[in-house]
């Protein structure tokens, strides 16, 4: 691992302790995002304004998403299997999909279950070596969903190159099965502050305060086919 890689990681765990204490402050009631055109590379922005928050409900998979900067989001929650919001002037993304299973699950079975779907990307699921691991971790939430919690990074081939970071949830809880992907671009090392702040910051106040509907809430098109 190269130097500007450790020392991302180092400003990647430091940003998600200091983010931890100020999760609470994300607004509990907060207006739903609209959806944005996408804007060129010359309107690429280092980070999300946090000074304004909304969240995105979805009724098909039964949860509520917070994100900043909510008038910036483009919400796809209708034309494809997952729930896909998209920040094009950070080159973000998150992708939520939820399942209800036909046994009983945990994190390690949601995740296989997710792979299985091919709904994990291709960078992640046959090239790990291609992604450096900045903390995995075994945690319950949201709500009492059993759930591993892995931050990575794709690290240019120069300095100069981009540097992509991923935020993976794979939660599980009785039935029912949890994926979170968040990903997002710099264009190259002297960006990677940036970088560390957006993941730390999707790792505990977006993934940190995803919440649940009732436990009955994912519809019946989810439910796996059992032959």
């Amino acid at each position: 691992m190269n130097f500007h890689l450790r020392h991302g990681a180092a400003v990647i765990l430091g940003a998600v302790v200091l983010l931890a204490g100020c999760a609470e402050t994300t607004p509990a009631n907060v207006e739903r995002p609209t959806v944005a055109e996408p804007g060129s590379d010359g309107d690429t922005l280092l980070s999300f304004d946090t000074n304004h928050w909304g969240a995105f409900h979805s009724k098909r998979f039964g949860l509520t998403l917070p994100v900043p900067e909510p008038k910036n989001w483009a919400v796809d929650d209708h034309s494809q299997r997952d729930l896909m919001v998209r920040h094009p002037k950070t080159r973000s993304f998150v992708q939520v999909y939820a399942t209800t299973e036909p046994s009983l699950v945990n994190r390690q079975r949601c995740e296989e279950r997710a792979r299985a779907l091919g709904i994990v990307p291709e960078t992640a699921a046959s090239k790990v070596t291609a992604l450096k691991t900045v903390e995995d971790e075994a945690t319950v939430g949201p709500g009492a969903y059993d759930t591993r919690i892995w931050v990575a990074i794709a690290p240019g081939a120069t300095d100069k190159d981009p540097i992509v970071g991923h935020v993976f949830a794979f939660g599980g809880y009785v039935r029912k099965c949890l994926f979170f992907h968040f990903q997002t671009e710099v264009a190259s090392a002297r960006d990677e502050s940036a970088l560390s702040a957006r993941l730390a910051l999707v790792r505990t106040r977006v993934l940190g305060s995803v919440a649940l509907d009732d436990f009955d809430s994912v519809p019946k098109e989810n439910v796996r086919n059992v032959k």
